[in-house]
């Protein structure tokens, strides 16, 4: 059986107590709700307002970067330099003797063809000299330096003007010959008489550098530090300290 909520009475099957229908309305505009829907008031919900949400998160708009562009690799030009700097400077070791070599032959070259068409154009002074019935014999020096020469018994002038008959270019070079009896026994010529750069040749001829002169024979002694005024002045001393011995 049915009972009254509010005052205990029974109730038969569909009556509705008098205590209830007389009741006064309760008023709930203002009633503060512990669960709304099933969920706490603290979380924002009540049954007269919808549910509060939080904002949902809104990104701001994608802003383009613009970083410095990437600087661009030389590796691949120290790849090609290196091997070619390497190249080159194997091809200088190679070729920098050999040229310089080439060069020292080339100016002992020259050297000696002067020395030789001296020694030819001297003989062939000496002899004319001769012809005329100069006298030529003795043990003598006849140089480009006209102050270098040594004992010469003509007068000297006579064989440079000879000399310009048979060889035009003996001005070119200095040169020293020794002359023993009307016959030219040594040459020796040069670009200069000190410069120890320029090659010094003789006839007779030393490998690639000059002979010194002795007065018994040609020495052997080849060295390529001797300029002519050194090969001069040994030359010299063999002739005319023996003659004052």
């Amino acid at each position: 059986m049915p009972y009254c909520t509010q005052c205990g009475r029974h109730l038969n099957d569909g009556e509705k107590c008098s205590c209830t229908s007389s009741a006064p309305a309760q008023d709930y505009s203002n009633a503060q709700q512990p669960y709304s829907n099933g969920y706490p008031q603290q979380f924002g919900y009540s049954p007269y307002k919808a549910p509060v949400y939080p904002q949902p998160y809104s990104p701001q708009p994608y802003q383009y970067i613009s970083y410095p562009p990437a600087k661009k690799s030389n590796a691949w030009i120290w790849a090609i330099i290196i091997p070619v700097a390497i190249f080159v400077a194997i091809t200088l070791a190679i070729l920098l003797p050999a040229i310089r070599h080439t060069r020292e032959k080339m100016r002992y070259m020259d050297a000696y063809n002067c020395a030789r068409d001296i020694n030819d154009a001297g003989g062939n002074v000496i002899s004319d000299l001769k012809q005329e019935e100069k006298n030529v014999k003795g043990l003598y020096i006849i140089s480009s330096d006209p102050e270098s020469n040594v004992a010469v018994p003509f007068d000297a002038e006579d064989f440079y003007e000879g000399m310009k008959k048979y060889f035009s270019d003996a001005d070119e070079c200095e040169y020293f010959i020794i002359v023993r009896n009307g016959k030219v026994e040594y040459t020796a010529a040069s670009k200069s008489w000190t410069n120890s750069s320029d090659a010094v040749a003789s006839i007779p001829n030393g490998q690639n550098t000059a002979k010194r002169y002795v007065l018994d024979g040609f020495s052997t002694k080849e060295r390529k530090s001797d300029t002519l005024d050194i090969l001069y002045w040994d030359a010299y001393d063999q002739i005319f300290s023996v003659a004052s011995d």
